[in-house]
Order: C-alpha cells, then sequence, then structure tokens
C-alpha cells in the first residue's frame, strides 16, 4: 500500500509539473493577447481566458447570447405591437362601411366577409403581441460571474506538488545514505556491516553502487 501511494503521488506530481509548465508557456506566450476557450456547462456556456497576465473563468459567452435573444425578442415585441393599429384602422374603417351599406340597404355582403376578415386580423394581432410580450419578459439576461487569477500564483500552485516529490525524494536519499552509514539496511533494517554495498536480506543495493552485469542477471533470475 505505501508503495502504491507513494506511485499515485509521484504521477499526481508529474502531471501537476506539466501543467506548470503548461501556464508558464501560456503566460509567456499569451501575457499580452487575449486566448479563450468556451465549455458547456448545466449553467450555460463559460469560457476560460488568458487576458493581462490572468485566467479567467466566466460566464459571458452565456450572457452575451441572452442579451442577443432579449434583443431580438424586444424588435419582435415592437413589430406585433406596430401590426396592431393597422388592424385596428382596417377593422374600424371596414365596419363604417358595413354599417353604412345596412343603413342605405345596399348589398352588403362583401363589406361583411371584409370586416370579417379584419376581426380575425385584429384578434391573431393582438394574440402575436401578447404572446411576444410574455416572450420579451421571460427571457432573462443573467448577471456576468467571473472569477480571475494571476497566471504567475496559478504556477505557483501547481509547482508545489513538484516541489514536494523533490524534497521527499531528496530526503528518502539522504537518509537512504545516513542509514547504510550506520551500519543499516534503509529498506529491511537489516545489519548490513558485513556486506556495505548490498543488503543480503532484502537485496537492496547502497545508493551510488551500480549492480555489474552478472549481478544483473543473477537479481533478474532470482
Amino acid at each position: 500500500m505505501p508503495g502504491m501511494r507513494r506511485t499515485a503521488f509521484s504521477f499526481a506530481a508529474g502531471f501537476s509539473a506539466l501543467l506548470c509548465a503548461a501556464t508558464l508557456l501560456i503566460w509567456a506566450a499569451f501575457s499580452d493577447r487575449h486566448l479563450a476557450i468556451e465549455f458547456q456547462r448545466p449553467s450555460g456556456r463559460w469560457e476560460i481566458a488568458t487576458d493581462r497576465g490572468r485566467v479567467w473563468v466566466d460566464n459571458s459567452p452565456q450572457v452575451r447570447r441572452e442579451r442577443r435573444l432579449k434583443e431580438q425578442a424586444a424588435q419582435l415585441k415592437e413589430a406585433a405591437e406596430n401590426m396592431v393599429s393597422p388592424a385596428l384602422d382596417e377593422l374600424i374603417a371596414s365596419s363604417k362601411e358595413h354599417s353604412a351599406a345596412v343603413a342605405d340597404g345596399r348589398d352588403s355582403t362583401a363589406l361583411a366577409t371584409r370586416r370579417k376578415a379584419a376581426r380575425a386580423a385584429m384578434d391573431q394581432a393582438i394574440a402575436n403581441r401578447r404572446r411576444l410580450q410574455q416572450a420579451y419578459l421571460a427571457a432573462q439576461v443573467r448577471p456576468t460571474i467571473n472569477h480571475s487569477i494571476p497566471l504567475p500564483v496559478t504556477a505557483a500552485a501547481m509547482a508545489v506538488l513538484p516541489a514536494i516529490w523533490i524534497v521527499r525524494t531528496l530526503g528518502r536519499g539522504r537518509r537512504a545514505r545516513r542509514s547504510w552509514l550506520r551500519g543499516q539496511c534503509p529498506v529491511c533494517g537489516y545489519d548490513v556491516r558485513a556486506s556495505p554495498d548490498r543488503c543480503p536480506e532484502c537485496g537492496a543495493l547502497r545508493p551510488g553502487v551500480e549492480l555489474d552485469s552478472t549481478d544483473r542477471v543473477s537479481h533478474a533470475s532470482s
């Protein structure tokens, strides 16, 4: 289990070192330019961007989209409102002509059809205006949410795990050398004063000692 934890920590430290290097590269290459990458979240479109030496995460793509939809809804609502007055004027004019024809005893069939069509157009214009007004009111624009952090701080945060890994590795090497100097195997604790180059119990080598070709074959076969 300790070996698995050590391997997992080494992998995490290596991945963090790669992120640190990428952050430094972005800082150097895009310190005076804007770089943005959009991504989808349940709350809408977000983006991560670099600008003026900082990393920004915000929902500006979603806000821009909602503003466009709000503007389109406002234009449609205005167009629907402008259609109500002509439809009302037509209805009034057709009603007056129909009433005059009836009063004069003239054939009012065509005028009645015209008045009926004007009434339907008026009802449709009012329904469209009501529907588009509701759509305009329902088109909400959420406030902009943004978070930023300087790229140097990001790089420093990414460098924490690699720094810990280096310190632990160097400390492990120093402890191993001190243990060999005391005549004790740093792996299993066996007394290695009689064989100062290699532990006879677990086969661990003294730091700085390399296996020759014969030892490598025999160690691999064992």
